[in-house]
């Protein structure tokens, strides 16, 4: 977890407080509070998962001007623009 945990970059794990594994091998998610993240057993080997919750304390504790950056006009504006955007969740 501290291997992979490293390879996101500095400037975006800053803004994550802790980073938490939480024994429990038949969950299949990981979560954000408050710059926190919690990854269960069966995924925390999972370099994208932490890249995506760090994404959420990025937005959610100010990295961008308009806090959170997620539901600014100018970030639901250029999300609506991008045609390659897979899924809704993503």
């Amino acid at each position: 977890m501290i291997e992979l945990f490293g390879r996101v970059p500095v400037r975006a794990r800053q803004w994550v407080r802790h980073v938490i594994n939480l024994p429990d091998p038949s969950m299949i998610y990981a979560y954000n509070w408050a710059g926190n993240i919690a990854m269960f057993d069966r995924i925390n080997g999972d370099l994208t998962v932490f890249i995506h919750e760090t994404g959420h304390s990025l937005d959610l504790l100010g990295a961008y001007l308009d806090k959170p950056l997620s539901g600014s006009k100018r970030w639901l504006a250029q999300y609506a623009r991008d045609s390659h955007v897979p899924d809704p969740y993503s």
